[in-house]
């Protein structure tokens, strides 16, 4: 299953760590629920949020 979602989305129910983000980010990836691609955006996404 590969999700379309942006960090914002993937995020916004619960309000987690920048930490807690990216490890979201890895462990999904390590799931296969999203390709290397997605991981890239999803990981420039994250580092660019203006939370921390």
């Amino acid at each position: 299953m590969n999700c379309i979602c942006s960090t914002q989305h993937l995020f916004h129910r619960k309000k987690l760590s920048p930490d807690d983000e990216l490890l979201k980010i890895r462990n999904d990836f390590k799931n296969n629920v999203f390709i290397i691609e997605k991981v890239k955006k999803l990981v420039q996404e994250w580092q660019n949020r203006n939370d921390v």
